[in-house]
C-alpha cells in the first residue's frame, strides 16, 4: 500500500516531514514521516479496510461491530517502541483518518498499559489532537470511548471528543461538563447525566449516541440519559480529540470510535460486548 492510497489526505514529502491535509478541514499539519511509515506498513499487512489493524502486537486486537463503523482510534493500535514520548500522529485504522497535535510540543503522550496491559494516551489538560469529523454533519451518529479522567473537576468543561464551534447544532462534543455531570450536545440539545464524582483512576466505557430515539448516553452498558430530540448536527468541521468546543481534557483515553447510521439499543450493546471484552471495564 502506498501513501496516496489513503482516502482523505494529501500527502507532499519534503526531507523527513509531510505535509498530511484533512480535506474536509483544510487544515494542515507537519507530522513526522517516520510517523506515518509505521501506520502505512501496519494498514498494508491487514488489508486497506480492515479494522483489526494492530500495529502492535504485544497488544489485544480490538474487533468492533463493523456496520457504519467510521473510525476507531484504539491506542492498543499504536507501536510504543516508535511513539514513546509526544504523540504526533494517531491514525485509525479503518478510515486511515489522521489525527495529529496543532503545533510541536501540543501532541498528548501515549503511556504504556494505561488499562490494564492496554496503552493510554495521556492529554494534560492543554494539549489535543486534530482530526476529521464532519461525516457526523447531518446524519445520525455514535461516538464510543473508553477514558479515565485524572483530576477532580469543578464548573469546568473538559471534553474528550468535539468541534471547536459554537452555534445551534453546529458542533458535537461529548465529555465532563464537571465534576458529577457527564455532557453530550451539538450547542444545543444538550443532554446531561449524572454520575460519580472522581475519586481515583477508573476505566468508563461511553457511548453518545444520536438516533431516531433521540440523544442518548451510555456508560458501561448501561442507557443512563435521554432525550427525544432528533435534530442532526448541521456542521461537525474543525473535529478534535481531546477537546470539544474549546475545552480541553485532562484523563487517559484508550478508544475513541465513530459511526454513523441509527443504531438500536440492541447494536449499542454489541458495542458494548465488544469493547468491554478487550478492556473488561465491568
Amino acid at each position: 500500500m502506498k501513501i496516496n492510497d489513503f482516502p482523505n489526505i494529501v500527502t507532499v514529502a519534503d526531507a523527513d516531514l509531510l505535509l498530511v491535509q484533512t480535506v474536509s478541514d483544510q487544515a494542515y499539519k507537519n507530522i513526522k514521516f517516520s510517523d506515518l511509515k509505521q501506520y502505512f506498513a501496519a494498514a498494508s499487512n491487514s488489508g486497506s479496510n480492515s479494522n483489526t489493524s494492530n500495529a502492535n502486537s504485544s497488544q489485544p486486537a480490538l474487533d468492533l461491530p463493523s456496520t457504519g463503523l467510521i473510525s476507531k482510534f484504539y491506542a492498543g493500535d499504536i507501536n510504543t517502541q516508535g511513539h514513546q514520548g509526544e504523540l504526533t500522529l494517531w491514525l485509525d485504522t479503518v478510515s486511515h483518518i489522521p489525527a495529529s497535535p496543532p503545533g510541536t510540543g501540543m501532541g498528548p503522550i501515549l503511556i504504556p498499559k494505561t488499562f490494564g496491559s492496554i496503552n493510554g494516551i495521556y492529554f494534560d489538560g492543554s494539549k489535543y489532537l486534530n482530526t476529521n469529523l464532519s461525516y457526523l454533519a447531518n446524519t445520525f451518529y455514535s461516538i464510543v470511548v473508553v477514558d479515565s479522567r485524572d483530576t477532580v473537576l469543578s464548573n469546568m468543561d473538559t471534553f474528550f471528543v468535539g468541534c471547536d464551534n459554537r452555534g445551534t447544532n453546529q458542533t458535537v462534543f461529548a465529555g465532563y461538563a464537571n465534576d458529577s455531570t457527564f455532557r453530550f450536545g451539538q450547542y444545543a440539545n444538550d443532554l446531561d447525566a449524572n454520575i460519580p464524582g472522581y475519586t481515583k483512576f477508573q476505566p468508563t466505557i461511553w457511548v453518545a449516541s444520536h438516533n431516531s430515539r433521540g440523544h442518548e448516553i451510555w456508560r458501561n452498558n448501561t442507557l443512563i440519559s435521554s432525550n427525544s430530540n432528533t435534530d442532526h448536527c448541521q456542521n461537525a468541521n474543525n473535529g478534535t480529540i481531546g477537546r470539544g468546543l474549546f475545552a480541553n481534557y485532562k484523563g487517559y483515553l484508550g478508544l475513541i470510535a465513530t459511526y454513523t447510521g441509527d443504531k438500536s439499543s440492541t447494536d449499542i450493546q454489541a458495542i458494548f460486548s465488544a469493547v468491554n471484552t478487550i478492556f473488561k471495564v465491568y
